[in-house]
C-alpha cells in the first residue's frame, strides 16, 4: 500500500471519529477531561443560514452603505494606507489563521472552498483539500450537511460555473489542530461556504461558458465579502479559492480578490470594511499560489 493511500485512510478514519464526536456532543481530551460540544453544535446548526442569489441585493446594498460611511469618516491618506495595515498573506492553514486572529481580539469569518454538490467534499473518503481539512477539524459538517437546498440547486444547475447559493455557519466549534489532534479546549469561528467555478470542467466541457468564468468568480467573491460584512465580521480569512482541483489560475484569482477588496471601481474597496484580511495559503514553492498571491497582492513585500 502506498504512503498516499495510508494517509488517505488515516484521514478517513479521523473523519469518522469527527462524526462520532458530533453525534455524541463532545470528546475526551488528552487529559481525560470531557469536552462538551452539544449545546454549541446545536446553536450553530440552529442559526446556520442559507442565502440564495436573490438575497444578495440587500446584502450588497448594506455593504455599500457601510463603505460609504467608512470613507466619509476617513481622510484620503487613511484610506490609501489601510491596505498595507489590514492585508496579510500568511503561510498557514485557514484554521491556524482564524485561531490567531481570535487570540488577537478579531471577529473572523473563514471562507470554506466548498464542493458544490457534496457536504464536506470528499472528507469521508480521506481527501485532503481545504474543505476536507475544515470538516475533519470542526463541526462544520453538522452545519452544512443540513442545508439540502444548497446542494440540490448546484446539482440541478447545468454548468460547472455553479450557483451563488452560500451557507453562513456561525460559531462553529473547532476541536482539532492542523495535525488532526484533539484540542484541550475548542474554539469557535464562523464560516461562509461557497463554491468556486470549476474552471477545469468549464474549459474542457463547456466552451460556450469559458468567457463567463471571470465575471462569475468576481461576482461570487464580491458576494462572499459582502456577506462577511453583513454579519459584522472585523476580519476575514481567504485563500487560493478554486486554485486546486478546480484549476483556476492563481494569478487571476488574486486579481479577482484585489478588484473586490481594493480597486476603485463599482466592485472594489470592500477591503476597507475589515480590520484584518488574511490570505492563508499552506504550500510554498517557486510556482505555488502563496508566491503568486504575495506577488500579486503585496507587490512591494519580499517573498
Amino acid at each position: 500500500m502506498s504512503r498516499q493511500s495510508d494517509t488517505s485512510q488515516i484521514r478517513a478514519q479521523t473523519a469518522r471519529e469527527t462524526l462520532e464526536i458530533i453525534d455524541k456532543g463532545g470528546y475526551y481530551n488528552d487529559h481525560k477531561e470531557w469536552v462538551g460540544l452539544g449545546s454549541s453544535i446545536d446553536h450553530c446548526v440552529k442559526n446556520t443560514r442559507l442565502y440564495s442569489p436573490e438575497d444578495f441585493s440587500k446584502i450588497k446594498d448594506y455593504a455599500s452603505q457601510k463603505l460609504a460611511s467608512r470613507k466619509s469618516a476617513s481622510n484620503a491618506s487613511e484610506i490609501s494606507q489601510l491596505k498595507d495595515r489590514v492585508l496579510e498573506i500568511a503561510l498557514e492553514s485557514t484554521l491556524a489563521a482564524a485561531n490567531r486572529l481570535l487570540q488577537l481580539g478579531y471577529h473572523p469569518v473563514c471562507l470554506n472552498f466548498a464542493s458544490a454538490k457534496n457536504p464536506g467534499g470528499g472528507f469521508l473518503k480521506g481527501s485532503g483539500a481545504q474543505e476536507e481539512s475544515l470538516s475533519r477539524a470542526s463541526a462544520l459538517y453538522a452545519s452544512i450537511s443540513r442545508q439540502k437546498e444548497y446542494y440540490r440547486q448546484n446539482k440541478q444547475y447545468s454548468s460547472a460555473l455553479y450557483t451563488d447559493h452560500m451557507i453562513y455557519s456561525p460559531q462553529v466549534p473547532v476541536f482539532r489542530d492542523d495535525q488532526d489532534r484533539l484540542l484541550k479546549k475548542p474554539y469557535q469561528v464562523a464560516f461562509i461556504t461557497a463554491p468556486a467555478v470549476n474552471a477545469g470542467v468549464v474549459r474542457s466541457k463547456e466552451p460556450d461558458n469559458i468567457h463567463l468564468i471571470e465575471e462569475t468568480m468576481v461576482e461570487r467573491i464580491q458576494k462572499i465579502i459582502c456577506l462577511a460584512v453583513y454579519h459584522g465580521h472585523s476580519a476575514i480569512v481567504l485563500g487560493a479559492f478554486g486554485c486546486g482541483v478546480f484549476k483556476n489560475d492563481p494569478e487571476k484569482v488574486a486579481e479577482y480578490f484585489h478588484r473586490c477588496l481594493f480597486d476603485v471601481d463599482e466592485v472594489g474597496e470592500l477591503g476597507y470594511l475589515f480590520d484584518k484580511i488574511v490570505f492563508a495559503i499552506l504550500a510554498r514553492s517557486k510556482n505555488s499560489p502563496y508566491t503568486t498571491f504575495k506577488r500579486s497582492l503585496i507587490a512591494d513585500q519580499a517573498y
